[in-house]
């Protein structure tokens, strides 16, 4: 049975994840991860906002270089990455935990700096080059 499905996407003008949804969104009531959710913040009851900043006021305050995350198996439905594993020191750990608290048949969305693009490696706390290869060579 298949856990979950990883959707690649073209890229976008914009890294604001209020483009992809409206802050007001509340995902028709789904258990949601905002991962790295930094100031883009969903106020949905049924929305964890997780960054490793208190600055952003997230609900949960969590570095995602320290693993497993503080979440049982199988807690959110959809999770939302949004420019935020070419951050992550071990991105594929991170990436494995968001597995593990995914329920079954949920979805995950991940966004990434485009390949060829200056922001790739360009912002200093860009520490890892991603791209689709860097999925498929591994499901």
């Amino acid at each position: 049975m298949e856990k979950s499905h990883v959707r690649i996407s073209k890229p976008l003008k914009s890294t604001s994840v209020y483009t992809k949804y409206p802050a007001g969104f509340k995902f028709n009531g789904k258990a949601v991860l905002n991962l790295g959710c930094g100031f883009a913040k969903f106020d949905a009851a049924n929305v964890i906002n997780l960054d490793a900043y208190d600055n952003c006021s997230p609900q949960v305050v969590w570095d995602l270089a320290k693993m497993p995350m503080p979440f049982p198996d199988e807690s959110f439905d959809f999770i939302i990455a949004n420019h935020i594993f070419e951050h992550v020191p071990d991105w594929w750990k991170c990436f494995e935990d968001c597995a593990r608290v995914l329920k079954t048949g949920g979805s995950m969305e991940i966004w990434l700096p485009g390949n060829g693009s200056d922001s790739q490696l360009g912002y200093r706390d860009h520490i890892n080059l991603i791209n689709q290869c860097s999925f498929l060579a591994n499901l």
